[in-house]
C-alpha cells in the first residue's frame, strides 16, 4: 500500500505528524490498522472504528484546542480520504495480480465495491469526489480481469 496515495496529500501527512496529540495519535493508529496483515474488510472496519474514536476525542477537546477546528479537521480529512484510497487501490491491485480464478477475482473486487458503498460518511468531498474515484478504480480493475 502506497502512502500517501496521492502526491498532493503528502503535506497532510507531514502536518499531521506535527499536529496536536489527539490527531497525531489517531493518525498513527489509523496507519497501523491500515497496514496490518488482517483481511481487508477487517482492516477497513478497524480504520473506520478508530476514525470514530479520533472524532469523539477531537469533539471533546475542540473548545480548548483551536487547531482541531478548521485546520486540524481539514488535514485529518485529507489524510483519512487518502488512506482509504490507498487501501482500496492496494487491495484491488493485489486481487488483480494475485492468484485465483477469474470468478474469484470478480467476487473479491465486488466485495470491495460493497465495502466502499457501506462506508457511512456524510461528506460532500467523499461522496462526490473520493468515493466515485475509488469506485472507478475498482471498475477499471474489474474490466482488466480476463
Amino acid at each position: 500500500m502506497r502512502i500517501p496515495y496521492r502526491r498532493e496529500a503528502r503535506p497532510c501527512y507531514e502536518r499531521l505528524r506535527r499536529s496536536h496529540e489527539v490527531l497525531r495519535s489517531g493518525f498513527e493508529a489509523l496507519l497501523s490498522a491500515a497496514r496490518s496483515t488482517l483481511p481487508f474488510s477487517v482492516r477497513l472496519q478497524n480504520v473506520l472504528a478508530l476514525h470514530g474514536d479520533v472524532m469523539e476525542k477531537a469533539k471533546k477537546r475542540i473548545q480548548e484546542i483551536p487547531e482541531l477546528r478548521v485546520e486540524g479537521g481539514n488535514i485529518y480529512t485529507c489524510f483519512l480520504f487518502d488512506l482509504l484510497e490507498a487501501m482500496f487501490a492496494g487491495e484491488a491491485e493485489a486481487i488483480l495480480h494475485g492468484a485465483g480464478s477469474v470468478e474469484e477475482k470478480r467476487k473479491a473486487l465486488q466485495a470491495l465495491s460493497d465495502d466502499l458503498r457501506a462506508i457511512p460518511f456524510d461528506d460532500p468531498i467523499w461522496n462526490e469526489e473520493v468515493k466515485p474515484y475509488i469506485q472507478k478504480h475498482l471498475n477499471d480493475a474489474l474490466s482488466q480481469i480476463r
